[in-house]
């Protein structure tokens, strides 16, 4: 018969290491498989703010105390990753996107030509406050093509 004391202790607290090392690599993969960039998750062309400028051969818009530079997925590891917001522009919906980041819709606003829809996402990492609301996604979906930001659109819209 199986005795779960004697295993307990002479197997598991002999071997705590084993344990501590196990979970230790759990924890490990769940955090590398988390992406915290919403362009890790989303591919398409982007606009990258920097809150400062620098020589780049990437087309880029000089905004005086920072710039936008636009660039696609392939691109982004060319380019210094302390950005301060994100774009991705691609053709989706805004269904897919909202399933896909697995958003909270927070706001939604009816535009002209557009849908505008604010949310949180906990694969997103940081987020800002809108209305009282911490959201870190704004989607901006038009007829055929669809804005994606992080933590809101960088641009116009």
């Amino acid at each position: 018969m199986f005795n779960f004391y004697f295993f307990v202790n002479n197997y598991l607290m002999k071997n705590s290491w084993l344990i501590f090392f196990a979970a230790y690599m759990i924890l490990l993969g769940l955090l590398c498989v988390s992406p915290k960039q919403l362009n890790n998750i989303i591919k398409g062309e982007n606009e990258i703010y920097y809150r400062y400028s620098f020589d780049t051969t990437f087309p880029y818009e000089n905004l005086g105390e920072g710039m936008i530079v636009y660039c696609d997925n392939s691109s982004l590891h060319n380019l210094p990753k302390d950005y301060s917001a994100v774009t991705v522009s691609l053709k989706a919906t805004a269904a897919e996107i909202i399933q896909l980041l697995r958003l909270e819709v927070k706001l939604q606003e009816d535009l002209v030509e557009a849908v505008c829809i604010y949310g949180y996402s906990s694969l997103i990492k940081g987020g800002i406050t809108i209305d009282n609301f911490l959201v870190n996604v704004q989607i901006v979906a038009y007829a055929n093509e669809i804005k994606v930001g992080s933590p809101i659109i960088v641009g116009a819209f």
